[in-house]
């Protein structure tokens, strides 16, 4: 009985530090569980958002089926192989689809551009060549966006249509290219 009294201090210590332990993982597992349901959520909120291109109406769509808006939203279309930016802003949830007539404008005219820069030579002898030409342009037109969710996270859903997290510095500069894009675009109408 002796040896009881002797160790009992060591078994108290061992209780200690295995409850140390024990306290340790669950807060661990309850961070990592809050961590995980919140990531979800954002996922969620920036799942429910899209920007595309729709060659049938020729035109730049998005639909937020999300309950909150997502915010400095840059637009990026690949026509014909030139890139088309729209100015960053908040996009609100929606019901239906939404045209974004601005960038529409600038895509239709980069298309007709591109056809006659790529044509120029052989339109005059070929006049159906600039239809199959321009619908061509627009069937293989592709958007992208960049956008923050509600909680400030940065995402980029790219040409092909995969959402993922971005990174905060591509993000920055996607934004950067799209202003001075903008800005170009307002000193060439001067």
């Amino acid at each position: 009985m002796s040896w009881l009294v002797e160790y009992a201090p060591v078994a108290g210590v061992v209780v200690a530090v295995s409850s140390v332990i024990a306290a340790s993982l669950s807060g661990r597992l309850a961070w990592k569980s809050f961590k995980t349901a919140r990531d979800d959520r954002e996922h969620h909120h920036a799942s429910r958002f899209a920007v595309w291109w729709s060659p049938e109406g020729k035109k730049v769509v998005y639909h937020n089926a999300g309950d909150m808006p997502v915010f400095d939203v840059v637009i990026t279309v690949n026509v014909g192989g030139q890139l088309v930016y729209r100015r960053p802003r908040t996009l609100d949830p929606t019901k239906e689809l939404r045209e974004l007539k601005d960038i529409t404008r600038i895509c239709r005219r980069q298309v007709t551009k591109c056809v006659n820069e790529m044509y120029a030579d052989d339109i005059p002898a070929q006049p159906d060549l600039l239809e199959l030409a321009e619908e061509e342009a627009i069937a293989e037109a592709r958007a992208e966006s960049w956008f923050r969710d509600v909680s400030g996270a940065v995402w980029h859903r790219d040409f092909s249509g995969t959402l993922e997290k971005a990174d905060e510095k591509e993000y920055l500069k996607a934004k950067s290219d799209a202003e001075e894009y903008c800005l170009e675009l307002l000193r060439n109408r001067e």
